[in-house]
């Protein structure tokens, strides 16, 4: 079901409302992060399966319900299915695949909030983050200057390829910062080809190196803001 016009929240499945955790609830110490690449057995059984690792550590606060909150600021509710140590998204979960035309190839990165709170990232099978459908007439707000766009990386770690409608986003530019989680900043080379305005690969071995990044690491590259350039990147070791 699509989200409502004139509203934040568009309600999937079942009224969950009254398994929702009490505010006493604990909240993880900084945010947590994993990914999921959506398979063709995903698409089949009609629900997704949340990391053992992630399980381990968070699942007895989970409730029956959670919420995922994606960039244009629309929340959506989905059931959890909880059987021998496993944990599914399942209530729900076609409506949010269906109303964000996800197919499988595609990458989903989901950062816990605490509280059966998740923030859910979508790409499609370019690498690059999509553009989500509209949400009401609700627009996101923040700095005129700032365009966010993501784009996940099985990581090379002396130099990257960059998809081409990423690459559009950094047009005539030839360094940007690459920021880790912790704030700290790294300088980054870009590289261009055959005369393009927009840079093919981006040179950045010592963030790597400092990251202890490996080759097979997935990366999210965020592009946060637009003049003098920075790129938040989201490590995800193999």
């Amino acid at each position: 079901m699509a989200p409502k016009s004139g509203t934040r929240r568009s309600r999937l499945g079942p009224n969950w409302e009254h398994h929702r955790p009490s505010s006493s609830s604990r909240s993880p110490s900084h945010d947590s992060h994993f990914f999921k690449i959506i398979l063709p057995s995903t698409m089949h059984e009609m629900k997704l399966r949340l990391p053992d690792k992630f399980v381990r550590e968070f699942g007895d606060e989970l409730s029956n319900v959670a919420t995922l909150t994606v960039p244009n600021g629309c929340v959506w509710q989905v059931g959890l299915e909880k059987a021998n140590n496993n944990i599914w998204v399942r209530d729900g979960w076609q409506d949010f695949v269906g109303y964000h035309s996800i197919n499988y190839g595609y990458f989903l990165v989901f950062k816990y909030k605490g509280n059966s709170k998740f923030h859910v990232l979508v790409f499609d099978m370019t690498a690059t983050e999509i553009k989500y459908p509209s949400n009401g007439g609700k627009t996101r707000q923040g700095n005129s200057n700032e365009n966010k766009m993501s784009t996940p990386h099985e990581l090379n770690p002396k130099h990257e390829n960059l998809p081409a409608e990423f690459a559009g986003y950094l047009c005539q530019q030839k360094f940007v910062k690459l920021q880790a989680s912790s704030g700290k900043q790294w300088l980054g080379r870009l590289y261009f080809k055959n005369g393009s305005t927009s840079p093919k690969t981006i040179r950045w071995h010592t963030f790597c190196s400092d990251n202890d990044i490996k080759e097979g690491d997935v990366c999210v590259l965020e592009l946060v803001k637009r003049k003098d350039v920075v790129l938040k990147v989201s490590i995800f070791p193999k």
